[in-house]
């Protein structure tokens, strides 16, 4: 409307004012007007009036009806002042000052009609044909030119709407995917599926099309930085949690910094060389084989971009090797993935205090067979079927050593006594008996010190070490298959009395460890149920030679000759 007004003013055609007018049914026009103020600078309005303010208007809207080209209208007097005041009064339209000419008398509205309202110029004269010629034609152009707005208007409210279509149907597909976790969450029943869900994340992300090679769920540990996790990866399959120590690398820092800081997001990039020298700690610390042609793409990637949310408890990470960072829409939806599992993580450990309870439960189940097995002793030679038994309530409780035994120590004489179930290679347990003196290794010496103090000692055993201790332990107790097991990690929990000891080809974690304190517990009271069996045995064993001797006195006393006994005696047979 503004350059109207200006292009009418390059070619001669002064006007008090001049804009468009859409026109509608409802007898409403909305209007862009231009005009000059003082200092000659453009003044743009635009509002809306009603057609039956004034004859003036209520001609506009007859001409466009009947799609009259022109239409003109005499302002004079009153009439003049009592349009104006309509406008002015009207509710949805700006009154400046100077949308009225006071200086002249009369004013004349022209209005050049098109379809869809009318292009209109304010004069102080009536127009000439050659001005009226040439509004027509600037309301015939700008007739091409609304339409031309409409149709834009037309094609951006087609696109808004597509807009709109595309984010409810995107909408619903992250709700989908939300809600297949939500599902795996629910279907779990024991605290490892937490993996599955990981991996059900992992998948889901993906059907987003977030460009994601893992994903990890890390769990925040108040006493620790290391980072126990749960991962999914492309062509690379986790069945269990990653346990990944603590070290000085951005990897860590700047995860320990934004929880530190209370960040609710990090996102970071790490270079090739951080790339690097992050996997050569992962590799060297997990606990499962990732295949060459993994290892092989992993190291040729550029770098790493991360996006991170930390939650209360928990924090879900997505990262991609060719280091193009999320967008903030993709990091909503991570956002909104977190969420959902920070409830997972609230069954996580609903489950994990169930188990942690059945657990204990079967642990308590298993003493207590011991414990039975041990008052049902009625010699010392049961002791080496209660031995049997720790044996097989440990494999009972999924805890499979090669081997496993008492050992009754003598501090004097430092020989220990070894009662000894070991497993054979089809899986059968084999009861061994014998002594060793402590002395010749140093696996054997530090047994007995170790007892002495009552400490746990936890030696380990591989190579020549391995092989010079089975040399000295073999001719005392027949071991069988020591040498197919390159390594071995021996246990010595300790009683006053001896020692449970155990032998396993892997290191046992903290749990499998409280438990043999139990079971060595138990074995301290049944190694005293042992001794006082034995005691009682050796008593009742004096008590029997004590009598057969009192038997053997009696019998001669009652002698009468040196020839027979007293029971043959002749007075005896009168």
């Amino acid at each position: 409307t503004a350059i109207v007004f200006r292009e009418l003013e390059r070619l001669g055609i002064v006007t008090l004012r001049c804009g468009i007018g859409i026109i509608h049914e409802t007898k409403q026009v909305d209007v862009w007007t231009a005009t000059s103020s003082a200092d000659e600078n453009d003044v743009r309005i635009i509002g809306r009036l009603d057609m039956t303010i004034h004859p003036l208007q209520e001609g506009v809207f007859q001409a466009w009806k009947e799609q009259q080209p022109f239409y003109s209208y005499e302002l004079v007097g009153k009439d003049k002042q009592k349009y104006y005041e309509a406008i002015e009064r009207a509710p949805d339209y700006p009154k400046p000052e100077h949308e009225q000419d006071k200086s002249s008398s009369r004013q004349f509205a022209n209005a050049f009609i098109f379809p869809e309202g009318a292009l209109f110029a304010f004069t102080q004269d009536p127009l000439t044909e050659e001005t009226s010629q040439i509004l027509r034609r600037f309301a015939s152009v700008f007739a091409l030119t609304y339409r031309r707005f409409l149709d834009l208007q037309k094609a951006e409210a087609q696109a808004h709407e597509a807009q709109i279509e595309a984010a409810q149907a995107r909408e619903a597909q992250i709700e989908a995917a939300l809600e297949r976790v939500r599902a795996c969450t629910m279907a779990m029943h024991q605290s490892e599926e937490l993996q599955e869900v990981i991996r059900v994340v992992f998948e889901q992300l993906e059907s987003l099309n977030l460009d994601i090679d893992a994903s990890n769920i890390n769990v925040h540990l108040k006493d620790s930085k290391d980072h126990y996790m749960w991962t999914a990866a492309t062509s690379q399959r986790y069945d269990r949690r990653v346990h990944l120590p603590y070290f000085n690398h951005p990897f860590f820092t700047r995860y320990e910094t934004a929880l530190h800081n209370g960040e609710a997001l990090l996102t970071d990039t790490m270079t090739f060389e951080e790339k690097n020298s992050f996997f050569v700690h992962f590799y060297t610390h997990a606990e499962f084989t990732v295949p060459k042609k993994r290892k092989a793409y992993i190291a040729a990637a550029k770098g790493i971009a991360r996006s991170t949310v930390l939650s209360k408890d928990t924090s879900l990470t997505i990262w991609n090797y060719k280091v193009v960072p999320y967008t903030p829409d993709e990091n909503g939806i991570i956002k909104r993935f977190a969420q959902v599992f920070e409830q997972t993580y609230t069954r996580f450990l609903d489950l994990q205090k169930a188990e942690a309870q059945a657990r204990e439960a079967q642990i308590e189940a298993a003493l207590e067979r011991v414990r039975a097995k041990a008052m049902a002793m009625h010699s010392s030679e049961d002791l080496a079927t209660t031995v049997s038994v720790v044996f097989q309530e440990l494999r009972t409780l999924h805890i499979s050593p090669m081997r496993c035994g008492v050992g009754l120590i003598d501090g004097e004489t430092q020989v220990v006594e070894l009662l000894t179930t070991s497993a054979t290679k089809e899986d059968h347990a084999l009861e061994l008996v014998g002594t060793v003196k402590l002395k010749g290794h140093y696996v054997l010496e530090s047994v007995f010190e170790y007892w002495k103090v009552q400490k746990e000692y936890h030696p380990v055993l591989k190579g020549n070490s391995l092989k010079k201790y089975y040399e000295l332990v073999r001719p005392h107790i027949d071991i069988p298959d020591w040498q197919s097991i390159n390594i071995q990690y021996g246990y010595f929990f300790y009683f006053p009395e001896g020692a449970l000891y155990t032998w396993a080809e892997k290191e046992f974690v903290e749990e499998e460890l409280r438990i043999f304190r139990k079971f060595t517990s138990v074995l301290g009271l049944t190694y005293r149920r042992y001794l006082d069996l034995k005691e009682a045995e050796t008593r009742a064993r004096e008590a029997e030679q004590q009598a057969s001797v009192d038997r053997v006195r009696a019998e001669i006393a009652s002698m009468r000759t040196a020839g027979r006994p007293a029971t043959h005696h002749p007075a005896h047979l009168a």
